[in-house]
């Protein structure tokens, strides 16, 4: 019996024709076999060559990222609310809508209330391997709810991990000079806003150059209309994107373009991200075949700034 080399999240690969195990099968999470295995939950009955394999159970501490800009996540918050046109249709609270349904620790008890989650602090201690994390991909660590004390916590374990590279952003950007009044931004923290818009996101830019900050950054995903010209000054990295998703609105090349001559012109790293669901062909297809080419070429520039030179393999 021919089987697959990988076995993915929630996925268990079999042929139908041979294998006579009967269901149901264990799910198993991040592993990789030989082509010579057969898993299930009970007694395989299939013809040999086969290797009985047992079934691995993980305690995540850190989540391996699909963002393509990033390594990993790190939540020491989840949870939000929707604050502008960007939040509408928010994948974080899709997942957070599934997590609880699967009963996962803080989603299970609050869905996507904002949570607090002080045992997740450590986490990047713990790692002694470079990483760049994604902080709060669930979350807002400036959301008006986080106690100052809490985001202290946050910065010290960034402070305490030099060999990692910390990308945070947020949409509460008007809270950042004042909490940055007193207070440093570490050499290996990313700081970054989101853009959508020209009412809610293009704003936030000014708020940001006024934070004193070794990497400043903008996530402009959804990029939801063109949003005009833009004051790049201080800023190193320019991300762009378009919404995924069912309900997702649709991003027009001549916008992406003009973000794009931009930054050329102002001297900041472009990368595009993704096109989202709607193709530069104005067609809705799967965003993975509309996949990241502008013109014909991916762009994936980074800021000149010291980061892990590896790709994280760790799956845990």
């Amino acid at each position: 019996m021919k089987m697959e080399k990988k076995f993915s999240s929630e996925k268990i690969y079999r042929e139908q024709k041979k294998c006579k195990a009967e269901p149901p099968f264990k799910v198993v999470k991040f592993a990789t076999f030989k082509p010579t295995v057969c898993i299930s939950k009970t007694v395989c009955k299939a013809e040999p060559p086969f290797k009985p394999v047992k079934f691995l159970t993980f305690k995540p501490t850190v989540r391996q990222s699909t963002i393509e800009w990033t390594q990993a996540t790190w939540n020491p918050t989840i949870g939000c609310t929707k604050i502008s046109a960007g939040c509408k249709n928010c994948y974080a609270a899709t997942m957070a809508n599934r997590l609880q349904a699967m009963g996962k620790p803080g989603y299970k008890e609050n869905g996507f209330e904002l949570t607090l989650m002080p045992d997740r602090l450590d986490v990047p201690l713990r790692r002694k391997k470079p990483t760049e994390y994604f902080v709060n991909s669930m979350s807002d660590l400036f959301h008006d709810q986080v106690p100052d004390r809490y985001i202290d916590k946050t910065f010290s374990v960034m402070r305490r991990c030099p060999q990692h590279v910390f990308q945070l952003l947020t949409k509460r950007a008007e809270r950042l000079p004042d909490y940055f009044a007193s207070r440093e931004v570490p050499d290996n923290v990313w700081l970054g806003v989101s853009v959508e818009n020209k009412k809610h996101g293009v704003p936030r830019i000014a708020e940001l150059q006024k934070v004193d900050a070794n990497t400043r950054f903008l996530s402009i995903e959804p990029l939801l209309e063109d949003i005009g010209e833009l004051d790049l000054t201080g800023i190193h990295l320019v991300i762009v994107g378009g919404e995924s998703g069912k309900n997702a609105r649709p991003m027009k090349p001549e916008w992406v373009e003009s973000i794009h001559s931009q930054c050329l012109e102002q001297g900041v790293a472009f990368f595009f991200k993704q096109w989202g669901a709607w193709g530069p062909d104005g067609v809705k297809r799967n965003k993975k075949a509309n996949g990241r080419l502008l013109n014909g070429k991916t762009w994936s520039e980074m800021p000149d700034r010291p980061m892990p030179s590896h790709s994280m393999n760790d799956n845990v």
